[in-house]
């Protein structure tokens, strides 16, 4: 059918479930009305198109009754407001009438062993001692910000070491993938798996820093490993295996973090149907926990507090804080207790215990540390810090305007969307330690709470700094 006569039609019979209308298309297609078994159809055909095409789906219908049925197209004899004629092009019908899965989706997934090396940039699949093939591993998330370079930022391509003991295949533990957070996804089809994870610690580092925990579909499975304690070494290769796991929604996803804010990282894994077998029994560093009645983690830095230093938007952190730099100089987040060297920077006042956080700046900085922790919604809870600002020699904190370190509190929906953001309590002059406190009842929706430590300082790190100790967040 080619025609732009208003009524041309062409009828059709077919026995199938679905139906597709191929035509040409054009510059000057015109517009026509589908009827199927008698019942015109909501959407017309539009012929219409900025460059001419030929055999295009204009038209489909799924999910009919598998039987015999009538396809009439009418052709309306005029075309859309941009078109320049009113050309009616039918070149074909198709249709079936297939039944049957397509096989795609949840119990459509591989069920045999899947094995992937992290990092592995190698263009053919390793094979090991024992005759598996390990292919390059991709099917992994790290969310690191905007435009961050994935693989720059979190793919060891180069061998981290060449000699790795305690392994007949020591290919599988020279590369991998480290990231503060990342989940790596493997698609099965339906029964019972294991999983098998491959790690070798070459970071020489703080344990704590490097302490990775994994949970597998959102149970957990190790909180704080300590892989070099674990392996009895540094460059020794340890696997840890886990039984009886049921994919959700035909995935399995393992999830690696940092425990206290360092890097996780893995170097390869075996996913295999039924029972994996033993593993290495993992050596775990303690997670610091909450002081009774305070959801906050670390919450007078006892455990420790990461130094670090930056500008322009870095992130960072460690022992249960989060770090952001703020600003474009550059500042400092660094344990109070280290300040003891620097006599002329002011030596280090911590309120209780031995630790505090001390955040200075080269001037005109800002630094940003938090942390998150789950709440009930509905309840009423406040937060609180003790802060104590410094001005050494009359040019320090206080003394320039926008001058500013306090608490502040941030209610979160369970996907993270943020809810409320409530008004900064802070202080804006030199002070011994002063506690600010919020008091507040959460939202219907708030499932989640992040504490920010915010601090805006003019002067220079030799004239003066806030240091935060003793954070608490408790049900009123």
């Amino acid at each position: 059918m080619r025609d732009s006569t208003s009524g041309a039609a062409i009828l059709h019979d077919f026995t199938g479930n679905q139906v597709r209308v191929l035509g040409s298309v054009g510059p000057e297609g015109g517009v026509a009305d589908v009827y199927l078994d008698g019942e015109k159809q909501l959407v017309p055909i539009d012929c219409w198109c900025p460059q001419a095409r030929s055999r295009q789906v204009v038209y489909y219908r799924n999910g009919l009754a598998n039987g015999p049925h009538t396809l009439k197209i009418v052709a309306r004899g005029e075309g859309n407001p941009v078109s320049g004629g009113s050309l009616a092009a039918i070149d074909a019908v198709q249709w079936s009438d297939a039944t049957g899965r397509s096989g795609f989706g949840s119990g459509g997934g591989p069920t045999d062993a899947q094995r992937i090396i992290l990092g592995y940039t190698g263009r053919k699949d390793y094979i090991d001692s024992e005759g598996h093939a390990w292919r390059p591993g991709t099917e992994f998330i790290a969310r690191l910000g905007a435009m961050a370079d994935v693989v720059k930022q979190t793919w060891w391509t180069e061998r981290r070491q060449l000699a790795i003991e305690g392994t007949p295949d020591p290919e599988l533990y020279r590369y991998g993938v480290h990231a503060r957070d990342f989940t790596v996804y493997f698609t099965v089809g339906p029964g019972t798996y294991h999983a098998r994870l491959k790690f070798a610690e070459t970071r020489r580092m703080e344990p704590r820093q490097r302490a990775v925990t994994v949970t597998i579909n959102g149970q957990p499975f190790v909180e704080g490993l300590d892989v070099a304690a674990t392996a009895g070494g540094y460059c020794r290769a340890t696997d840890l295996v886990l039984n009886g796991i049921e994919p959700r929604s035909g995935v399995i996803a393992i999830r690696f973090t940092g425990a206290y804010g360092g890097e996780a990282m893995v170097q390869a894994i075996e996913i295999g149907p039924g029972d994996g077998g033993e593993g290495a029994k993992p050596v775990c560093i303690g997670v610091a926990t909450a002081v009774e009645g305070n959801l906050l983690r670390n919450s007078g830095f006892e455990d420790g507090a990461l130094g670090a230093l930056g500008a322009l938007g870095q992130k960072t952190g460690g022992f249960g804080w989060e770090y952001l730099f703020a600003s474009p100089t550059q500042s400092y987040i660094w344990a109070e207790s280290a300040y003891s060297i620097h006599p002329d920077w002011g030596l280090p006042e911590v309120r209780t215990g031995k630790e505090a956080l001390r955040t200075h700046t080269e001037a005109d900085g800002h630094t940003v540390v938090w942390q998150e922790v789950d709440v009930a919604p509905g309840t009423a809870y406040r937060a609180s810090v003790w802060v104590h600002a410094v001005d050494l020699r009359g040019k320090g904190f206080g003394t320039h305007p926008g001058d500013s370190a306090g608490l502040k509190v941030q209610e979160l929906a369970a996907d993270g969307k943020l809810l409320l953001d409530h008004e900064k309590v802070p202080v804006t002059k030199a002070c011994a330690y002063t506690e600010l406190a919020k008091e507040f009842t959460t939202t219907a929706k708030t499932s989640r709470l992040r504490v920010i430590l915010d601090t805006v300082i003019g002067g220079p790190y030799n004239e003066g700094h806030v240091t935060y100790d003793d954070c608490a967040v408790a049900r009123r």
